[in-house]
């Protein structure tokens, strides 16, 4: 599903919009997990900068940097990828 972001007057209207299509098409009968990613991977996303911790900082237009995605708690369970180190990104562990 895409929505404009000029539709919310704030980022946390857009989350309580999510979080309430995420509550509604949870309850569907025969719906066993729901999540959402604000961008599908390969599909552009937000670029950031890193810096590597230990190492000098650089200038900004040299700096490496990462595609990120913003996914719902859930998320990669219902996509069924399985966590193969480290641990899950649960709603608990931001709120």
């Amino acid at each position: 599903m895409k929505v404009s972001k000029n539709q919310f007057a704030n980022a946390t209207g857009e989350a309580q919009f999510f979080n309430r299509v995420l509550e509604r098409v949870s309850a569907i009968p025969g719906v066993q997990s729901a999540a959402a990613i604000d961008n599908l991977p390969l599909t552009g996303g937000s670029n950031q900068p890193v810096a590597v911790e230990g190492q000098p900082a650089m200038a900004m237009s040299e700096q490496p940097a990462v595609s990120v995605r913003v996914p719902t708690p859930g998320y990669f369970k219902t996509m069924r990828i399985p966590l193969l180190e480290g641990r899950r990104c649960e709603r608990e562990r931001y709120s």
